[in-house]
């Protein structure tokens, strides 16, 4: 009789053991490790054209190739030396299916590798009609150098080019920005840049991207930056800023400037900015708008940006139609909101 009693208790012990543990998985104890191991997903694609592989030359294939050619760039590593890839009109250069976090970073195992001013040049020569139409996607691209004397055209991962379309690539590590001196109707997506830019090239051009031109940005990962992370400059119009990840790039996180009096319309919404200008750079924060008219700011999260979550000032040219609203603070500040031209409201 003692021994069933035993039995039985033991038998009990060991199914409330059971029962504890589904619940602790059904409230999210354990169940937080399956989740983290989850967070990340292989985004599928496919690529339907001319097979490259590591052994090799990138760099010939798509010079030697004739415009309009799609590229499937398979995993490995390409290293360019100071050559760049220099696609033709309509080209795509399409990497191997990538990893991408719940934060948008991208693994990316197609790497492309130089040390040269660009690592793929869409106005190489300095043509006249700089190339378009070129698609790149699923890429890790790296290692662009420059000084100061070439700026701002080199040190660049992605330079110039026309209706240009990145998507679902890493652009990395170059010394002046990740994507540079893009021509009018680019739309990048789904991509990370980051630990682009450098000191000596600060008040010029080092950013994670920056065009003077349209350009639409979104669904994306920009940190670490040496300079602004997200950057229109000159006259630059139609600048779209939406449902990124911007923070910790050491001057703004978003900029839109003007140097002198011209239209221009910007929206910067549904981003979470924070933690950036750790420069202390005046006339930055957050998000800067300098000299520059017709910006709409809203629905943003803000929070530990130095000097101020948003800033909007300048003397280049007007303020007219800014328009900062239900933008979430946490605490930073909004500057520039008595300027005319500038109307603030709901900011909390």
């Amino acid at each position: 009789m003692k021994t069933d009693s035993l039995q039985r208790t033991v038998a009990c012990f060991l199914v409330g053991i059971l029962m504890w543990s589904l619940a602790a998985l059904s409230l999210g104890g354990p169940a937080h490790a399956s989740m983290s191991r989850t967070d990340s997903k292989v985004v599928p694609s496919t690529c339907s054209g001319v097979s490259i592989s590591p052994s090799m030359k990138l760099a010939n294939q798509i010079a030697s190739a004739p415009a309009g050619t799609t590229f499937c760039i398979h995993a490995g590593t390409y290293v360019l030396g100071t050559a760049a890839l220099e696609p033709k009109d309509n080209d795509k250069l399409i990497g191997d299916p990538v990893t991408r976090g719940s934060n948008g970073s991208i693994s990316a195992p197609t790497k492309i590798v130089g040390s040269g001013p660009a690592i793929i040049d869409l106005n190489p020569g300095a043509l006249i009609v700089a190339v378009t139409g070129v698609l790149i996607q699923n890429l890790d691209i790296s290692g662009a150098q420059g000084t100061i004397v070439c700026k701002p055209k080199c040190g660049r991962g992605i330079s110039q080019g026309d209706n240009l379309t990145v998507s679902y690539s890493r652009i990395h590590n170059n010394l002046l920005d990740g994507i540079g001196g893009l021509g009018a109707g680019a739309l990048v997506s789904h991509v990370e840049i980051d630990h682009n830019g450098s000191t000596i090239f600060y008040h010029c051009c080092a950013a994670g991207i920056k065009s003077t031109d349209a350009y639409t940005f979104q669904n994306s990962y920009v940190h670490d930056n040496v300079g602004n992370g997200v950057w229109q400059d000159g006259c630059g119009t139609n600048f779209k800023v939406t449902n990124n990840i911007i923070i910790g790039n050491s001057i703004s996180g978003v900029r839109y400037e003007h140097n002198t009096i011209c239209d221009g319309v910007a929206t910067i919404t549904h981003n979470t900015i924070e933690n950036n200008n750790s420069s202390l750079i005046g006339g930055s924060g957050g998000v800067a708008i300098s000299s520059a008219p017709g910006a709409t700011v809203a629905y943003n999260v803000f929070g530990g940006n130095k000097l101020g979550g948003i800033y909007v000032g300048g003397t280049r040219g007007p303020l007219t139609g800014t328009w900062i609203h239900d933008n979430t603070m946490n605490g930073d500040a909004v500057k520039g909101c008595d300027l005319t031209g500038v109307t603030c409201s709901n900011n909390l």
